[in-house]
C-alpha cells in the first residue's frame, strides 16, 4: 500500500479534492515517519475535510473564526446527521477543549513538535479515513453504523 493508494481511498468521496497535492505530501511524510511534518501538513487538510462534510450536510460554517468549529459540531443537528458516535470521535480528538482539541492547540501554537508524536498523527490519519468511510450529501446521513 502506497501512500498515493492511501489518499485515493482517502479522498475517495472527494472531501480533500481541492486539497489533494497537500494530502499526498502529508501522507508520504507519514509513511516515512516524519510524523512532526506529517502532523502540521496534516492538520488543516482534516480542518478542511470536516468544514467539506458540514456544507454536504447543509451545516452551516464558521467564517472568519465568528463561530468556532466545536461549536458547530455540538449543535444537535450535526449529531442527527452525522451520527452521535462521529460527532464525539471528532470532538473528542479534533476540537474540544476537554478532549486533545488538537485544532485549536495547532492552531494557536500550542502544539509543541515534541508532541507531534507518531500517535497523534495516526490519530489524524484514522480521522481521515473514517469521514472517507461515511457518505453525506445534502443533509442526510447516508452511511453510518447507528440505526
Amino acid at each position: 500500500l502506497t501512500a498515493q493508494h492511501l489518499v485515493d481511498f482517502i479522498n475517495r468521496t472527494a472531501l480533500f479534492a481541492e486539497e489533494r497535492e497537500g494530502l499526498l505530501q502529508g501522507i508520504s511524510q507519514w509513511y516515512e515517519e516524519d510524523h512532526v511534518s506529517a502532523f502540521a501538513s496534516l492538520m488543516p487538510q482534516l480542518d478542511h475535510g470536516i468544514r467539506t462534510v458540514l456544507h454536504r450536510i447543509d451545516e452551516p460554517i464558521p467564517v472568519l473564526h465568528s463561530l468556532k468549529l466545536v461549536d458547530v459540531l455540538r449543535r444537535e443537528s450535526v449529531a442527527q446527521k452525522i451520527g452521535r458516535d462521529l460527532r464525539l470521535h471528532l470532538l473528542a480528538i479534533y476540537c474540544d477543549p476537554s478532549g486533545w482539541n488538537l485544532q485549536n492547540r495547532f492552531a494557536r501554537g500550542f502544539v509543541h513538535p515534541s508532541a507531534m508524536t507518531a500517535g497523534r498523527t495516526n490519530w489524524l490519519v484514522h480521522c481521515m479515513l473514517v469521514l472517507a468511510c461515511a457518505e453525506f450529501n445534502h443533509g442526510c446521513r447516508i452511511a453510518t453504523t447507528e440505526p
